[in-house]
């Protein structure tokens, strides 16, 4: 169970990040690679890759949903904000994106109560006008 723990620690950040490229929703991203590592979990033998596995099966319940959304939809791609990007891009970007809030995590954590208050560390910046957030951070 220490070895799941481990991969959950690993992949649970970038696989959220890489499901919001096709999903463009957190909490259906984060459903999406819970239900991928319950799957994990009840296999009676482990995958030799367990992160191609991870990523396949996100990719796969990803589609499945948006299928399931618009079954009209017969090409589904992952996008960003410049638009389609390739699943390679996305696993590549996914990695990055997690290292990025991670590190801003870690930052938050030494930061002031008024800067904790800007920052919704799950899902990004909370919206809030900008004068509010000048207030907080005394700009």
């Amino acid at each position: 169970m220490q070895e799941i723990d481990l991969i959950f620690q690993q992949y649970y950040r970038p696989l959220c990040l890489y499901a919001t490229h096709y999903l463009h929703d957190i909490d259906e991203a984060e459903d999406v690679v819970q239900d991928c590592f319950v799957k994990l979990i009840s296999r009676s033998i482990m995958p030799e890759n367990i992160k191609a596995f991870l990523y396949i099966s996100v990719r796969n319940a990803c589609i499945d949903r948006l299928r399931c959304q618009s079954p009209i939809d017969t090409e589904i791609s992952p996008t960003d904000l410049c638009g389609v990007i390739s699943d390679d891009q996305a696993q590549e970007s996914s990695f990055r994106e997690a290292k990025l809030w991670t590190a801003i995590e870690l930052k938050v954590e030494y930061t002031t109560k008024e800067g904790k208050q800007v920052m919704n560390i799950k899902g990004g910046f909370v919206e809030c006008k900008k004068n509010e957030v000048s207030l907080c951070v005394e700009v």
